[in-house]
């Protein structure tokens, strides 16, 4: 564990001048998804989700959902490669919501590789639902 947290930390530090004027920097909220190229309005219209990539080499996810005190958030150390962001959890909020206790991205030590591409304000997150490219897709609320 040790090795591999200055591992990463030494790819972070190669990367932090380029992170400086990236484009993926700022705050991105969740507005929808594409799925075999058509797309979608989120599928639960109470959900409020958003990713912050800061200069740091951090990254938190947060959402909630409306009219509930409900939420989930963690941080992760990030390094963003061409069109390949990856992803480490190092912090999650010890209070979030029962409801997150499922899902990868609110685990620590979770690690993860997504694809993505930009696209004007847009930035598209790449997963897959039965075997085929599912983006979920993001709009630019803010620049750090």
């Amino acid at each position: 564990m040790k090795r591999a947290l200055i591992l990463y930390l030494s790819l972070f530090l190669l990367s932090f001048n380029l992170l400086a004027s990236d484009r993926l920097l700022g705050r991105w909220l969740y507005t929808g998804f594409v799925y075999e190229g058509q797309q979608y309005p989120p599928l639960d219209p109470d959900l409020s989700l958003y990713f912050d990539f800061s200069v740091d080499g951090v990254s938190t996810l947060h959402w909630t959902w409306k009219n509930t005190a409900s939420f989930c958030s963690r941080q992760a150390l990030y390094v963003r490669g061409e069109n390949l962001i990856e992803q480490w959890v190092v912090w999650v909020n010890p209070q979030n919501s029962v409801r997150c206790q499922g899902d990868p991205d609110m685990k620590i030590d979770s690690r993860s590789q997504t694809k993505y591409f930009l696209k004007e304000d847009q930035l598209y997150l790449e997963l897959s639902l039965d075997s085929k490219p599912l983006y979920y897709m993001l709009t630019k609320q803010s620049e750090y």
